[in-house]
């Protein structure tokens, strides 16, 4: 990255930041964007496109280059190519600052934790009264009644007990399968059994089987980054 505040040019490959900034008149990528571990063959296909770029486009352009800027060396080439694809990868810098990691979410977030005492202060009073809680807390699931076939959800249900229910969030998680992402939904309080027993339900479309949620509990709290922070998360065994 720091080749372009010095005046080069990149050729690298499609991976990281150059994925991002690459275009065909900014400097020369290798590969194809995508993962092939230890391949030997792909290893040997782009040793060899890194060749053929180096031969065929880098180093006449260079040359033509430096015969410009010192005709004494040898006849005076043109070299605008050269001077063009150096101007233009200019562009590509704001891809290779660090001030790209300064204006993220989570150094914003980092940012408030350290100027405002009071959020950090209730982040670890938060933590020390979790402690506790996990240790006395269990989750059971209950059988939920199925609406009518016809119905696009059915429902869902969980009993918590033993865990301060202001301090954390009770929903049903499932995997993703394929190309579709993981799915939480959020279980809302339906009543109280007991003095720190409650039960939660939910109305879960029936596009997957049932079998496919889990409930869990998982520590909540406004602004908190959870697991960093809190890492006690409740599975239904």
């Amino acid at each position: 990255m720091k080749v372009l505040v010095n005046g080069g040019i990149n050729i690298s490959e499609l991976d990281g930041w150059w994925a991002e900034a690459y275009t065909s008149d900014v400097g020369w990528a290798l590969g194809d964007g995508r993962e092939h571990g230890d391949d030997p063959y792909w290893d040997a296909a782009e040793a060899e496109r890194l060749y053929e770029i180096l031969e065929r486009e880098v180093v006449p352009e260079f040359t033509s280059a430096m015969r410009t800027a010192f005709p004494k060396r040898g006849s005076r080439g043109c070299g605008r190519a050269w001077r063009f694809l150096l101007l233009a990868s200019r562009r590509v810098e704001p891809y290779a600052s660090t001030r790209r990691s300064t204006i993220s979410p989570r150094w914003r977030r980092t940012r408030t934790r350290a100027q405002k005492g009071a959020l950090g202060a209730e982040i670890v009073a938060w933590q020390k009264t979790l402690e506790p809680a996990v240790a006395r807390a269990s989750l059971r699931r209950r059988e939920g009644e199925n609406r009518p076939a016809e119905a696009p959800s059915r429902g869902a249900s969980g009993t918590l007990s033993g865990w301060t229910r202001t301090l954390v969030r009770v929903e049903l998680f499932a995997d993703g399968v394929g190309n579709r992402p993981a799915v939480q939904i959020e279980l809302t309080r339906v009543r109280q059994m007991a003095a720190r027993a409650y039960v939660y339900g939910a109305s879960v479309p029936a596009t997957r089987p049932a079998a496919d949620y889990t409930p869990r509990v998982v520590p909540h709290l406004p602004k908190a980054m959870v697991p960093l922070e809190a890492r006690h998360i409740l599975w239904q065994k």
